[in-house]
């Protein structure tokens, strides 16, 4: 099964990636009017327009996977919190 990624769109037309873990937070900021702190930055909510699924993310890895082995596609699609682990600042950091 394939986890969902969601995007956050702002008022300056860019775009913050957020895992299914994090929409709750930031409905709850928005809803409370304070900033949230996500895996790719913190985010303000009054620049916020909407919360949509990240379909681009989605269309992504499965063209990845088109020629990946099948157990590979069976794990689905990997969490940014995952990715973001991998990084080499966050093992320097850790």
């Amino acid at each position: 099964m394939f986890q969902k990624g969601y995007r956050v769109e702002l008022s300056n037309k860019s775009v913050i990636q957020i895992d299914a873990d994090e929409v709750e937070l930031v409905l709850k900021s928005v809803a409370a009017g304070k900033p949230v702190k996500v895996r790719q930055g913190i985010i303000n909510p009054s620049y916020i327009v909407c919360v949509t699924e990240d379909r681009e993310r989605r269309e992504k890895f499965l063209e990845d996977m088109r020629h990946e082995p099948r157990e590979r596609l069976m794990q689905g699609m990997q969490p940014l919190k995952d990715i973001l682990t991998e990084l080499p600042i966050h093992k320097q950091l850790t």
